[in-house]
């Protein structure tokens, strides 16, 4: 079942029934239909996993089974084979014991080979005809042409092709005994075998890891006098290593065939080659002018990344439309009670959506109340002294006193409280502000009747003040400060939200305007009770306060009239109903947004043109320069016949694609198409991306003249680790080089981390209610924001499997600097000799940043830097011409040239200021160290990297420019310093550090002595604490025990504790214990017991 899953270790488990040959056929089908990610967002299947074996000790293994094999009876009976039962003569007996014999012997035969002590069987075998140290090229004599793996796809045969000086093209040849080979693929590490092991004729010939056991990768080289071979398969018949039809031309496949004289394609020459790895540099040959927004990120409301998580707004289920899990009370609250108070909780008619919440205090004193605490009920992250913002909508009948406050989880600690007073019948919303007495990173929102009454809730909105937001916007400032280092130059919000994976009937931009407090409740395609609170307008005010593009997605089903409403609400004046609406709701300027997308992942058929038909006619008959997006799909297979074609996700021809270019034509106005990859590994990349140029140079095909681009709106993956990482590395890398892509936007641009309710777990920034972090895929667009240069020059490369390594060079317009950015997806180091022409480096050293590290390696809100670039130097060769390089196995790494005139731009410089709370303490106490950063004034983000006395104590990210670390309590008594280095943006914000001195001096300890048992059982329980310190600090040393005054025992403290043995003692016998104390910890004397006998 070769493709479709492991293969099977016995060859009893090949021969399958015919039901399950269909089973398996269906399952292949399925995959290979699945190889896009679907509507359904599922993650396809992962490639199989390369093994790369010793070829030494897999000879010397398969030797020794060789040698037993040689040495057992010819017409022993196979594995499985029926036995005959009969009667046998004495002279088989003897037979039987010699065949016991030389199976003994075969087995220790084996046994001392495996020891490494050579063996020699009573048969000679030809001498090997390869040196297994060595690659070869296995040449096709008649055609010149060679032996590889340079399809792409799932699971593709093996053809006949050009050298090109790749390893796919190599093999080794490692002897396994029995006149057999293994042939193994330079580049994959894989065997060469056949599909399903068969054997018969026409067999197709691919790579699979090595199993020992299948005749189909075992070979033999018949060596035809000439310096030529024949490449026997064991499998039945030995048929020979064949080109498909005796054809030998390059692309040719292979196959198994029988011997026939005069075909081509059966000879085969085995020519000795060493990989040459080149990567030449050409500066003058500008092959694209790189669009900066190839770094950018996706965003919708999927696994709450904007509800919960970029939105400010800390209340979760602030509109109560979730059902009840307490009884009446809406599903991300919980009701509580103090004092005597009765009172019951129950749903009210609705302020919006189909419910509001109903308080009703009937009885006793104290309080009823409900609390929530944020997104799935995670905690609220609170900072003391900081204040907050907050709207409650209430309606009573009565004037009523509602008590609104922050408090601990528990609610045995109130942080703040503010009473706010009903007037009048009806709905009405009250402003309030809460500032938290102290920190709490699981805090809770109450509202509480403390009287008697009845009160309605119908929404609540808190947020941090606009030290907490990003500009003032309803932003986290921290989230946003993350994007901001990210390098990001574009953002989309968008996607199955919108259109392309179900019901979105209520995505509709009307319901996103406004106050969010009046905004509808809809129903969203990943939660079901929206409240629009922060949209489509939200998003395009966070892309105008970070300076970048910003991309919207609209409903495809949105009417044109609508439509025309929303150009007035973009860029109408005041004048205009719709453009006075904008003005109302706080952004009097016209909005600048120049590309807006229509669907997400839709089927591009005469359906959807005719929707796109009807809005472009709206859009582009006002504004012919806005650039409209078609939401497309994926595409798997390269385009021959755009109208006949197959990989294409939900369509099968461009003629919608050519109907809309035409449009477009006539409108004199530019169109976009959307296309989405999949990367949650390299592999299988580069075939989507050659089925992406196919695409683009189809659609200038069907309709010369039009003016278009693709953009790649999502890199999916279901991931974030560093294999997502290095996936989009390499995505971003190709797509930079190539002039029909305008922008490269990977998803998701968030997530929250232990929230994953939707199944995409992928978001590159994560977060938690009070801390964020990026994952290795943030890191990728960190380190390519620094490396953008806008001219990507042609660069050669030689020796590398282009599925795997890839290399992309970015000089400067003013030929300033010049970037490389090479990755290397595979499992080895590879090293490569760089070439750079037209460059004059002015420095010997080439800066260097590395990612690189274990495949799934990830980071965590406790080690948020685990995966994460690194920085170093290189020096180039005599001349300043070359540079000797060795990349890293799985690594995205970018080298920097600097050229005759500097850098092009210098990083904004960094200060780093450090206050310890306790700068003098006791052995053992607890103490902190806090730093601030700034660039330029304002808060820096990134990270800073603590260390005391050149310990390191890891990394913390910065949020809001300050970051705290607790300093090691087991500090011994001296004084240590600490150091904090603030590690900068790549690119734009300079390292910086700073340092302080923490004082610790001797502390004082207490012993208790508790005896234990008795007679000669007894013993005494020592415990030695440490007065002051922390929990996690224990008292070491040496406990001497005393019975009247008499030494009688000691032992070494674990943990703080011993255990002391003592002797017989009589009745009224005094015990203590002393401690000894060290260097850290003073001297300490027990309390006295008495033994009762």
């Amino acid at each position: 079942m070769r493709g479709g899953g492991r293969r099977p270790r016995h060859r009893a488990a090949r021969r399958r029934p015919a039901q399950h040959r269909q089973r398996l056929g269906a399952e292949r089908h399925r995959r290979r239909r699945h190889r896009r990610h679907q509507p359904d967002r599922r993650q396809r299947p992962g490639p199989r996993r390369r093994v790369r074996r010793d070829p030494a000790r897999l000879h010397q293994q398969r030797a020794g089974h060789h040698a037993r094999l040689a040495l057992l009876p010819a017409d022993r009976p196979r594995r499985g084979a029926r036995r005959r039962h009969r009667h046998r003569p004495a002279a088989r007996t003897v037979e039987r014991k010699e065949t016991a014999l030389k199976r003994l012997i075969a087995w220790l035969a084996g046994f001392l080979l495996l020891a490494g002590v050579a063996v020699v069987p009573g048969t000679a075998s030809a001498a090997p005809l390869a040196d297994p140290g060595q690659t070869y090229q296995i040449v096709e004599v008649t055609s010149g042409n060679v032996l590889g793996a340079m399809r792409t796809g799932d699971d593709p045969p093996m053809t006949v092709d050009a050298y090109d000086n790749n390893p796919n093209q190599l093999w080794r040849v490692a002897d396994i005994g029995g006149g057999y080979s293994e042939i193994v693929n330079e580049g994959t590490g894989k065997a060469l075998s056949t599909v399903n092991g068969q054997s018969g004729n026409g067999a197709v010939v691919h790579l699979w890891d090595y199993l020992s056991t299948f005749p189909d990768q075992h070979w033999r080289l018949n060596d035809q006098g000439d310096g030529t071979v024949t490449v026997n398969n064991q499998g039945t018949g030995e048929r020979l290593l064949s080109t498909a039809d005796g054809k030998t031309e390059a692309g040719t496949a292979t196959q198994l065939w029988d011997r026939a004289d005069g075909r081509a394609g059966q000879v085969w020459k085995l020519v000795p080659t060493a990989l040459t790895r080149d990567i030449t540099v050409h500066t003058d040959d500008v092959v694209n002018k790189v669009p900066k927004a190839t770094v950018a990120t996706g965003m919708e409301d999927v696994n709450h990344e904007i509800y919960g998580g970029i939105y400010s707004q800390m209340i979760f289920g602030e509109a109560f439309q979730e059902p009840a899990s307490d009884p009446g009370v809406s599903g991300m609250w919980r009701s509580f009670e103090s004092g005597s108070a009765a009172g019951a909780y129950s749903f009210a008619s609705p302020f919006k959506g189909t419910q509001s919440q109903r308080l009703t205090f009937s009885s006793g004193t104290g309080s009823i109340g409900i609390e929530n605490r944020g997104l799935n009920r995670q905690g609220l992250g609170l900072v003391g002294g900081r204040p907050y913002e907050g709207k409650i909508t209430l309606r009573a009948e009565t004037s009523q006193k509602v008590r609104v406050s922050f408090q601990s989880a528990d609610g045995s600690k109130i942080y703040a409280r503010t009473d706010v007073t009903t007037s009048g019948t009806g709905w009405k919303t009250y402003a309030f502000t809460l500032t938290p007495s102290e920190s709490d990173t699981h805090g809770r929102f109450a509202i509480q009747l403390t009287a008697p009454g009845t009160v309605d809730a119908g929404y609540v909105f808190v947020e941090p003040g606009t030290w907490g937001r990003y500009k003032g916007l309803h932003v986290r400032k921290d989230v946003a400060d993350m994007m901001v280092a990210q390098g990001l130059q574009a953002i989309r919000f968008g996607g199955c939200a919108n259109s392309g994976c179900g019901d979105v009937s209520d995505y509709k931009w009307k319901k996103m305007v406004g106050d969010p407090v009046d905004r509808p409740v809809t129903k969203g395609i990943w939660y079901p009770y929206e409240s629009n609170g922060w949209g489509i307008f939200d998003f395009l005010q966070l892309g105008e306060a970070m300076g970048i593009e910003a991309v919207p997605s609209l409903n495809i089903d949105e009417k044109p009239s609508d439509i025309a409403d929303l150009m007035d609400y973009l860029y109408g004046p005041a004048t205009t109903e719709w453009g006075a609406k904008r003005v109302a709701d706080g952004h009097p300027q016209p909005y600048t947004v120049k590309r807006i997308e229509l669907g997400n992942e839709n089927a591009v058929n005469d359906d959807y043109w005719t929707k796109f038909k009807a809005i472009a006619d709206v859009v582009w008959a006002r504004d012919p320069s806005i650039r409209l997006v078609v939401g497309d799909f994926s595409y798997s297979d390269v385009i021959t016949d755009p109208f006949h074609f197959t990989g294409g996700g939900k369509v099968n021809t461009l003629a919608a694609h050519q109907k809309i270019l035409n449009l477009a034509k006539q409108y004199n106005a530019e169109v976009d198409f959307d296309i989405h990859l999949w990367t949650g590994q390299t592999s299988g990349v580069l075939g989507q991306i050659k089925a992406l140029d196919s695409y683009a140079y189809q659609l200038g095909q069907i309709a010369p003249g039009a003016k278009y681009k693709v953009v790649v709106f999502e890199l999916n993956a279901d991931s974030h680790d560093l294999a997502r990482g290095l996936a989009n590395a390499y995505a971003i890398n190709a797509l930079q080089r190539r002039p029909a892509v305008d922008v490269v936007s990977s998803a998701n641009a968030l997530q929250v981390e232990g929230q994953n309710d939707n199944g995409w777990n992928q978001g590159l920034v994560f977060m938690n209610q009070s801390q964020v972090w990026g994952q290795p895929p943030y890191y990728v667009h960190q380190m390519k924001a620094g490396a953008y240069r806008p001219n990507a020059v042609r660069t050669d490369v030689t020796g590398a499997d282009e599925a795997s390594f890839d290399v992309t060079s970015m000089v400067s317009d003013d030929r300033k600097s010049l970037s490389v950015d090479v990755v290397n997806a595979s499992s080895q180091a590879l090293q490569y000799t760089v070439t750079v022409d037209g460059f004059t480096p002015t420095s010997d050293t080439v800066s260097v940043v590395t990612l690189s590290g274990r495949t799934n390696g990830s980071n965590t809100a406790t080690n948020p830097l685990n995966i994460a670039p690194r920085t170093s130097s290189a020096t180039l060769d005599t001349g300043r011409r070359t540079l000797t390089y060795t990349f890293e196995p799985n690594s995205y790494t970018s080298l920097r040239f600097a050229g005759a005139q500097g850098p092009v731009t210098e990083p904004s410089a960094s200060a780093t200021t450090m206050t310890i709370d306790h700068p003098s303490t006791t052995y053992g106490a607890p103490a902190k160290a806090t730093v601030n950063v700034t660039a330029e004034g304002d808060d820096a983000a990134g990270a800073v990297r603590f260390s005391v006395d050149g310990r390191d104590l890891g990394t913390r990210t910065l949020a809001q420019g300050t970051v705290t670390a607790a300093l090691p309590a087991d500090l011994g008594v001296g004084t240590h310093v600490v150091k904090a280095d603030y590690l900068g943006v790549d690119g734009k914000i300079a390292p910086s550090s700073t340092s302080g001195t923490q004082t610790v001096t001797q502390a004082d300890a207490t012993a208790k002595a508790t005896l234990q048992g008795k007679g000669k059982a007894a013993e005494l329980l020592v415990q030695v604490s440490i007065k002051g310190a922390s929990d996690a600090v224990k008292a070491a040393g040496t406990v001497e025990v005393y019975v009247r005054d008499k030494r009688v025992g000691t032992a070494v403290l674990h943990n703080g504790a011993a255990v002391v043995d003592l002797p017989k003692l009589k009745k009224r016998d005094p015990v203590r214990a002393v401690y000894l104390g060290d260097a850290n910890v003073g001297k300490a004397v027990s309390n006295t017991v008495t033994y009762q006998g």
